[in-house]
């Protein structure tokens, strides 16, 4: 699981440059950049406002969310086109700046998550989440560590496996 205190300098380094670029919030759904900002590898979007604590919403199937975020703001999302409704009910004003991950989104989920934000403008924070991903804290680089010398052991152990075989 991704510590706690590692998603919340990551969302601190996105929300101050969601503010510098004037965007209100963003919703994040691709699944690296799901697991980057939340830890979650389920299906869910990720609300990340300009300021305060971003909420998790779970769409259905995603049984196992609470297992894997550290997150504690979480609620449930039956249809995407729900998204203002239950922002509202948790106490979140509505953008008017959204941003959205344009590079990965196809242009069909991109039209149904903007499309109930009436009036709102989205922009594409592709580039801001790139330029905060490049650059890794100690515990990404322990944790890339720990995976180049389990794919030493493997590397290792493979010899001895093709001999046995012999």
């Amino acid at each position: 699981m991704v510590p706690r205190s590692e998603l919340d300098a990551r969302l601190a380094l996105f929300q101050q440059a969601l503010d510098e670029a004037g965007i209100d919030a963003a919703l994040i759904m691709q699944h690296a950049d799901l697991f980057y900002f939340s830890g979650a590898v389920n299906r869910a979007i990720l609300y990340v406002p300009v300021a305060g604590e971003p909420l998790l919403l779970a769409l259905p199937g995603a049984d196992r969310i609470r297992e894997e975020t550290p997150l504690s703001n979480l609620a449930q999302l039956t249809r995407q086109e729900q998204l203002p409704e239950v922002l509202a009910e948790q106490g979140y004003a509505m953008p008017a700046v959204i941003g959205l991950e344009a590079d990965v989104l196809p242009l069909s989920v991109h039209s149904r998550l903007t499309a109930p934000f009436t009036g709102a403008r989205s922009v594409d924070v592709s580039g801001i989440i790139r330029k905060i991903r490049m650059i890794k804290s100690q515990w990404e680089i322990e944790q890339i560590a720990a995976a180049c010398r389990m794919g030493v052991e493997i590397f290792d152990y493979v010899p001895e496996v093709v001999w046995q075989q012999m």
